[in-house]
């Protein structure tokens, strides 16, 4: 455009609208108004055209007021189209958001356990098939890892088996867009029906966190040691904070 203004031209059709015939360089009565890019913006041109439309001496009067009309109409519509592109542009972009995940298993959490235990026995084991519950303590000091304490009773052929003290180191891998969390468990401890006897154990499980707080558990493990040869299994509702 700029070019086209800085430059002269004899055409008779420019020169009724005002476009030449002030002088050598056509720039329409005023001198105009270029931005950084050495350009004429749009609306200046389209004001210095009408201004010299207006200041013209024309033949045509009706040609000249349609053309006034026209070049304004157009000035309009591309200045209202514009600044409406720019804004529904901005708008869009500020309405864009990235939710970070969510993740039910905390990096630092402590537990509290309340289950159902049941053993089964394996030739002549020191703990007999039977069923019982307790209750546990974990704490998940990161993600991955944690330590717990648990205590439980239950029916040992008859004879009430007390399991005051085992505690367990835990490894887990939450799978927080399915709110699962697998783990493999070791630990140890002892119990006692008028005998006492110390075990090992060892294990793995699944936990499915059913709200950020409760969850629900199951896990199965293998007891060694004084007991014998011994299945054990878990299933609970855990509490998380």
């Amino acid at each position: 455009m700029t070019e086209f203004l800085n430059s002269k031209t004899t055409n008779s059709k420019a020169d009724s609208f005002g476009v030449t015939g002030m002088g050598e360089t056509p720039y329409f009565g005023e001198a105009p108004f270029f931005d950084d890019a050495g350009s004429m913006p749009l609306l200046t041109y389209g004001r210095h055209f009408i201004k010299n439309l207006k200041n013209k001496n024309m033949k045509n009067t009706s040609l000249g007021s349609c053309a006034r009309f026209a070049m304004l109409g157009a000035l309009t519509i591309a200045s209202l189209t514009s600044a409406m592109a720019g804004t529904e542009s901005k708008s869009f972009k500020d309405k864009v958001a990235v939710l970070p995940d969510e993740c039910r298993f905390r990096d630092t959490e402590f537990q509290i356990d309340a289950f159902y235990t049941g053993f089964l026995e394996s030739g002549d084991s020191r703990f007999k098939t039977g069923a019982g519950g307790g209750f546990g303590f974990n704490f998940f000091f990161a993600r991955y890892f944690g330590i717990g304490y648990e205590a439980a009773w239950y029916d040992n052929g008859g004879t009430v088996e007390h399991m005051p003290l085992g505690g367990n180191l835990f490894f887990r891998y939450p799978i927080c867009s399915l709110n699962l969390a697998p783990y493999v468990m070791v630990g140890g401890g002892f119990g006692w029906d008028g005998t006492t006897i110390g075990y090992g154990n060892v294990g793995g499980g699944l936990e499915y966190r059913l709200t950020n707080n409760i969850g629900l558990f199951v896990d199965g493990r293998y007891f060694y040691g004084g007991t014998g040869n011994v299945a054990n299994l878990r299933s609970g509702l855990r509490f998380a904070f």
